[in-house]
């Protein structure tokens, strides 16, 4: 019932896989799914049930009550992968999106999740390279496993080629 598939980054330099993790094949997002007991209940049938992998952000408004169901899930956290998203209207700076992220991590009640990504890319070039590179300090500090983006375009990824250290783990669509 856990099939993973390997993500990882790769050095824009080199061409090397880099930071290769495992992460469940599916998963359970909690978009839409309101703080007050709903999320967390979702939460809980889902691990109960089986699922790994809980998929939230912080354009949902459901990070506190998404880290609740997980410590109260009894699931050991090395067990479960936790992806959370920087809002685009925090996505503005390179010290925005690391205190952000910092923020998720306190609104979840984790010291890492598994994987972070850019929820929509900011509309500048330059904007979109100064959160990356946030997103690699995020990444070097250990706050989470893997970084990523969300809702990219194929112009967006090439023109990220120009700016980033390492390529995203994944793109969400």
């Amino acid at each position: 019932m856990h099939e993973t598939i390997t993500i990882g980054h790769t050095s824009v330099e080199s061409g090397e896989r880099l930071h290769q993790i495992e992460m469940p094949r599916f998963g359970l997002g909690v978009w839409q799914l309101a703080e007050g007991g709903q999320c967390k209940g979702a939460i809980l049938h889902a691990i109960n049930s089986g699922y790994r992998l809980i998929d939230t952000a912080r354009a949902y408004s459901n990070e506190s009550e998404t880290g609740e169901a997980i410590r109260e899930s009894g699931v050991e956290r090395d067990e479960l992968f936790v992806v959370t998203k920087l809002r685009r209207m925090d996505a503005v700076s390179y010290d925005e999106t690391i205190q952000h992220c910092r923020k998720s991590l306190d609104n979840l009640g984790l010291d890492r999740m598994d994987l972070y990504l850019v929820h929509a890319p900011p509309e500048d070039i330059d904007t979109r390279a100064d959160v990356w590179r946030g997103m690699e300090e995020c990444l070097a500090r250990g706050w989470t496993r893997a970084i990523g983006v969300s809702n990219y375009g194929a112009h967006h990824l090439d023109a990220m080629r120009s700016y980033a250290t390492i390529m995203p783990s994944v793109n969400q669509i």
